[in-house]
């Protein structure tokens, strides 16, 4: 199988699982769904991962469809980085998938919900793969539309209204600084393509201060991480993978791809240390007086990716790799926290954390796995966390 192959399958098949869930909606039953949800998510999975090996060298695959350089021009760059967030999108999303056919069997907008679940996960595959700064922008805004729709799923619920018009304002708004960076980087060197060695040369402080703009607002740092909170009325599925393991790290990966472009500033380095910084303490602060259990999960996203900027801002090639493994380990142990929660409050029937206590016996997997997400979360040594943070300090 070709390269080019490779990188087509893993967003082509999601796409085509979301068009065979609308166009099949009265055909199959929630479970049933859920289940071919899972299954397009397989092959999105295994293309990743045949695609490490491409990149382990430190080698990266260029791939330029249909041969046109225009501004929309659909052009790749697939290296260590894209698969990186590309697996954690996959492989997440598959996971989460898995979990949603218990989860949403008796929902009776099961397509609605599948259908924007893979939409979502093959537009940040997109923006991980694109070099083409305005395709990268249309994903960027396609899964900020994706989690609109799913934090707002139960439309009928007002706080879920609420959360998602904030989600959408937030995030949306703030989206149009990282479009004003591109079209400035366009108009200066007529290229879109991150890869051309003229955008590194013009990407000046004032396109990093658009750009930081829209990443704290997309990645809930301070003082724009506010939205988060409000999102926890969406289902649990989306929460995990939203909320933990995809969305929100899509501003860890623009900050981190800026570094593609040259040797950062002192400026834009100890900028980026300081809202990390900031953010670790806030976010902390406020998990720490919830009584909601997602919300304070919700906070502690916050707080676990003020980590990772941090290690981006302070720019040393130790310090972003523990920024980026830590950014590997919150989505599998959070969205794994997620996941418990959500079946805290199934069986439950609350989230009000005054109210639940006495579950290690009635429920001792769940007991099991969140103790071993919450240990990582921690730091605890021999856990994932501990190798990041201890990597980070």
């Amino acid at each position: 199988m070709n390269v080019a192959t490779l990188i087509l399958i893993a967003p082509c098949s999601l796409l085509f699982g979301a068009v065979l869930q609308i166009l099949a909606a009265r055909l199959f039953s929630a479970r049933t769904k859920g289940i071919l949800a899972a299954l397009f998510c397989l092959p999105a999975v295994l293309a990743v991962v045949a695609t490490i090996p491409l990149v382990k060298a430190g080698q990266a695959v260029d791939l330029n469809l249909l041969s046109w350089d225009g501004p929309l021009a659909l052009a790749f760059h697939v290296d260590a980085l894209s698969v990186l967030f590309a697996f954690m999108g996959a492989g997440l999303g598959g996971a989460v998938m898995l979990y949603s056919i218990g989860y949403m069997a008796h929902d009776k907008s099961a397509t609605r919900f599948y259908a924007s679940m893979l939409i979502f996960i093959a537009g940040f595959i997109g923006l991980v793969y694109s070099s083409n700064l305005f395709i990268f922008y249309l994903c960027w805004e396609l899964i900020g539309l994706c989690s609109y729709s799913l934090v707002g799923f139960w439309y009928t619920n007002s706080e879920a209204v609420a959360g998602a018009r904030k989600v959408l304002l937030m995030t949306h708004i703030a989206g149009y600084g990282l479009l004003a960076g591109i079209l400035v980087i366009y108009f200066r060197t007529g290229s879109a393509l991150w890869t051309d060695p003229a955008v590194a040369h013009s990407f000046t402080g004032g396109i990093f201060l658009l750009m930081l703009l829209s990443l704290v607002a997309k990645s809930v740092q301070f003082p724009l991480h506010t939205w988060i909170p409000e999102a926890m009325a969406a289902p649990t599925p989306v929460s995990a993978l939203l909320h933990a393991a995809c969305y929100v790290k899509a501003g860890v990966y623009l900050a981190a791809r800026i570094h593609s472009f040259g040797v950062w500033p002192a400026a834009w380095g100890g900028t980026l240390v300081w809202i990390g910084t900031i953010t670790m303490a806030v976010g902390v602060i406020y998990a720490m007086v919830q009584t909601d259990l997602k919300r304070m999960l919700a906070f502690s996203t916050v707080s676990q990716i003020g980590y990772m900027m941090m290690g981006l801002g302070i720019g040393t090639p130790l310090a972003i790799t523990a920024g980026l493994l830590h950014c590997l380990n919150h989505g599998f142990f959070k969205g794994g926290m997620f996941l418990t929660a959500g079946s805290v409050q199934h069986s439950a029937g609350t989230r009000d954390m005054n109210k639940l206590g006495g579950l290690a016996q009635r429920m001792p997997h769940t007991t099991l796995s969140w103790l071993i997400g919450a240990g990582s979360m921690m730091g605890i040594p021999l856990m994932s966390g501990f190798a990041s943070k201890w990597m980070l300090y």
